[in-house]
């Protein structure tokens, strides 16, 4: 049976990306040459049933195609399109989670949370801020109950290799000081003469009192390294708490700053353009996080503080640890080691990485000027027919669409593909 040639290859390899492409385009002629919105709307219903029957897209998602389609074509507008599905701001939540989902499967939540570590320092106090803004940061953006299911699973595994690492630490430190310790390397000779003379016996007497000595100076040693070891293991416990709870506050916080933060926030916008169907003033992104922001900053910096004197013991003197710029103590250096590990393991962002922090940071935008107030938004081209659950859904369609692994043809090294 004969190879096929290499281009024909090339095209069944990139068939569905072919379909996706090419089947609007070929249909294009269509409500180009008669105008109407029915047959607008007939040349999507054309392009979703060939998605359908050569499943390209999953059948599911192509099926939001109308969400996307029919507010920036006018034929209708995202709320009334919504009625057939849910209500507009249920599919602002419905995307935010989607892009939630992308993020915690390629790994990019992680990098972020120990981006910021990295950022912030190692002591207790750097460790409760690094973890508290990345937590309210991505809360802006996406749900805070999607965000502390992503960032705790992060903490459980950096203070798990915390705890490791320090137990470690003190094993070792254990270890050589009982090396150490004054008579413990001695050889009894008065064991290797069986002919014992006077000297022989002074020299036995003298190295039992030193066995001796060195026992009760083992046993202090141990006795010490086991206070230490118990010390420890209670203030990693306190620390762990600490950093689990820094995270589901800043997360909650940081949901006040725009309207997808926490699914309530919709409600309220939903309900606020139920009651007040006549006003002019909208409750959009910027809107919104005009007083949202202010208020959750405000919150977040007396939520630090009041949880840095309660888990770490410190109270405003323990912030200059955030600006020092002395020398880290030994436990900082230890940690610092950990975090730079485990960041180490990520490796260089890949491809899929870089497409889902490129949708996210193009969905944050879009959201921010649809209807920014101080210049003309987007949206207005559309005759205010999209709304932000539009935005959230297409960019999440996005997601659908793009290729998890860098193409062949973006991967040229010397002029020949990477295999």
């Amino acid at each position: 049976m004969m190879a096929l040639p290499h281009f024909l290859q090339q095209i069944w390899k990139y068939r569905s990306t072919l379909v996706i492409i090419f089947t609007p385009v070929m249909l294009l002629p269509l409500p180009l040459l008669v105008t109407g919105k029915e047959f607008i709307c007939g040349y999507i219903t054309l392009v979703m049933a060939i998605y359908w029957i050569t499943e390209v897209i999953p059948l599911a998602v192509t099926s939001l195609i109308p969400l996307i389609v029919f507010p920036l074509t006018g034929i209708m507008t995202s709320k009334e399109v919504s009625k057939a599905y849910f209500i507009d701001t249920n599919w602002l939540f419905i995307g935010g989670l989607m892009i939630a989902i992308g993020m915690e499967n390629t790994g990019l939540h992680k990098r972020i949370a120990l981006r910021a570590l990295l950022l912030f320092g190692t002591s207790p106090q750097s460790l409760f801020a690094g973890f508290m803004v990345a937590s309210f940061f991505i809360s802006m953006w996406i749900s805070n109950t999607a965000t502390v299911a992503m960032i705790l699973p992060v903490v459980n595994a950096l203070m798990g290799e915390l705890e490791e690492s320090k137990i470690s630490m003190l094993r070792k430190k254990r270890a050589n000081e009982t090396v150490e310790a004054p008579g413990t390397n001695q050889s009894i000779s008065g064991y290797e003469n069986p002919a014992l003379n006077t000297d022989d016996l002074e020299s036995r007497s003298n190295n039992g009192e030193s066995q001796q000595a060195s026992s009760v100076v083992v046993t202090q040693v141990n006795i010490r390294f086991d206070a230490e070891e118990e010390a420890n293991t209670k203030r990693m416990k306190l620390l762990r708490n600490g950093v689990t709870v820094c995270v589901t506050f800043a997360a909650t916080i940081g949901g006040l700053c725009t309207i997808i933060g926490t699914p309530s926030n919709s409600v309220l916008v939903a309900l606020y353009e139920e009651l007040y169907p006549q006003t002019t003033q909208d409750l959009t992104f910027v809107a919104w996080m005009k007083f949202g922001v202010p208020v959750a900053l405000a919150f977040l910096v007396l939520t630090y503080l009041w949880l840095i004197w309660l888990y770490v013991k410190s109270g405003l003197c323990g912030l200059k640890t955030l600006f020092a710029c002395s020398g880290k103590t030994e436990d900082e250096l230890n940690t610092e080691s950990v975090i730079k590990s485990e960041y180490k393991k990520l490796g260089s962002m890949r491809w899929e990485e870089g497409i889902v922090l490129v949708v996210f940071i193009l969905t944050a935008l879009l959201w921010l000027f649809r209807k920014p107030g101080f210049i003309t938004g987007w949206g207005q081209i559309f005759d205010g027919n999209v709304s932000d659950g539009t935005t959230a859904i297409t960019m999440s369609f996005l997601l659908f669409i793009l290729p998890r692994e860098r193409p062949e043809f973006l991967c040229r090294s010397q002029g020949r593909p990477k295999k």
